[in-house]
């Protein structure tokens, strides 16, 4: 019995060695090595079809010329996989005689597989959906592989995981503002110079920063986050192509406007789009007054710079204000110009736009919550102003719109509770859903 056992072991360990040897003769006949150089391409077509810096090694390890294909396959520690089907055909074959060695460059393998389409890739492990709108691989560690197989009948020529390269995919922070600093006061000066400041992004040598000013002032604007992308609303300045992560403003620039405010973003951006930028590289927005600074950073228009007086009694703080002081001289009816500040308690409302109705006028505007260094949209209706431009009757509302967390009911009652929060899903989609990012937010 213990004979025939090792007989059977002998058979077996001899059987294996056989269909090695046979299996290594048939997958070997081409030895591939495969190079990429940084910048790694973000595309996936740019990867399948070698749209970078790459350099690809070929050698016939037999005696008897071969017409083969060089197929990739990508795949990555986040579970994106990708490969070109073996039943795609070339363009035409690659030619190789007996242990005949080729180099062929990323461009004249490209030049091999132009007829590769969609149709002739297997992807797993991302939405094609998303693919298709970022149009960018995600983050992550890939291996990039190259096979060779015979062109006619498929079959593969080179081991599975030989030809192999690591890519390392990678999403650039978009670049941080850094002066001048958030709400800060910056001095004019004559002749006119200010030093804009940011935090570098991508590559050097590579990624360039286009930088846009606008003017909030001018366009009766009060947040700074609605400065951007809004129809009708034009940049003051934009300087772009811009190599380096700063920008002197000379007097050879546009001439700032002492007293107003403004508003800055800087764009990272690759023009050969070789490499990828979150947010579409486009930095938090920042702001700066352009004045000398005066009771501390505080907006211009505010009636206690120093933060001193009490705020009003009896909660009337947290949603509308009431006005129940002196009456004083009526407004005339020629109607107020918008933009008229008012002063409404101890707040002063700006950025106003009104329509009269008699003796009453009802619009909208802005107001600083100074306790809350923050502002807030407001709406008015049938109030009363008198000559010196103080509210003497009527009520303040916070402006809610229809996506806000804060019910309207609440917005207009000083006695309004919270009555519940919202599970965490819900408040996600709450964020995410209104592009309230917390990354594009500002305190």
């Amino acid at each position: 019995m213990a004979i025939r056992t090792l007989n059977i072991s002998f058979f077996r360990i001899l059987l294996f060695t056989i269909l090695t040897v046979f299996s290594s003769a048939t997958f070997a006949q081409v030895n591939v090595t495969l190079n990429i150089a940084p910048p790694y391409p973000v595309h996936l077509e740019d990867i399948l079809l070698f749209r970078s810096q790459s350099v690809i090694t070929v050698t016939n390890t037999t005696s008897s010329p071969l017409q083969i294909k060089l197929l990739a396959h990508i795949s990555g520690d986040n579970g994106v996989d990708g490969k070109v089907k073996p039943a795609f055909l070339p363009l035409s074959p690659l030619l190789l005689q007996g242990f005949e060695t080729k180099v062929l460059t990323g461009a004249q393998l490209r030049s091999l597989n132009l007829n590769l389409t969609e149709n002739d890739v297997d992807i797993s492990g991302i939405d094609l959906a998303q693919l298709a709108q970022t149009e960018t691989m995600p983050e992550g560690m890939y291996q990039v592989c190259i096979r060779a197989h015979d062109y006619n009948t498929a079959a593969p020529l080179s081991p599975e995981m030989s030809g192999c390269a690591m890519v390392v995919i990678t999403h650039y922070d978009p670049p941080v503002i850094i002066t001048p600093g958030m709400d800060e006061y910056v001095t004019p000066h004559q002749p006119q110079f200010l030093n804009f400041t940011w935090t570098p992004s991508g590559q050097g040598g590579i990624s360039r920063y286009k930088l846009e000013l606008v003017d909030m002032s001018l366009n009766n604007l009060s947040n700074i986050n609605d400065a951007f992308d809004q129809p009708g609303i034009l940049p003051f300045f934009t300087k772009d192509n811009l190599i380096a992560s700063v920008l002197p403003y000379d007097m050879s620039m546009p001439q700032l406007q002492a007293g107003h405010q403004y508003a800055v973003r800087v764009t990272a951006y690759d023009p050969q789009k070789k490499i990828i930028f979150k947010n579409y590289g486009q930095s938090p927005v920042s702001g700066f007054y352009y004045q000398a600074p005066g009771g501390g950073n505080q907006d211009p228009d505010d009636p206690d710079p120093d933060n001193n007086l009490p705020d009003p009694m009896d909660g009337a703080c947290v949603a509308a204000v009431d006005y129940n002081g002196p009456m004083g001289p009526m407004q005339n009816q020629a109607g107020l110009p918008d933009g008229t500040n008012i002063q409404v308690g101890k707040f002063v409302m700006k950025n106003t736009v009104f329509s009269a109705n008699g003796a009453t006028y009802s619009g909208t505007g802005t107001i600083l919550v100074n306790f809350l260094n923050t502002k807030m949209n407001v709406e008015f209706s049938n109030i009363q102003i008198n000559a010196d431009h103080r509210m003497i009757q009527g009520q303040i509302n916070a402006k809610v719109d229809a996506q806000s967390m804060v019910s309207d009911a609440m917005s207009k009652d000083k006695n309004g509770v919270l009555t519940a929060l919202p599970d965490p899903a819900q408040f996600d989609d709450y964020i995410s859903q209104a592009n309230r990012l917390a990354s594009v937010l500002n305190p």
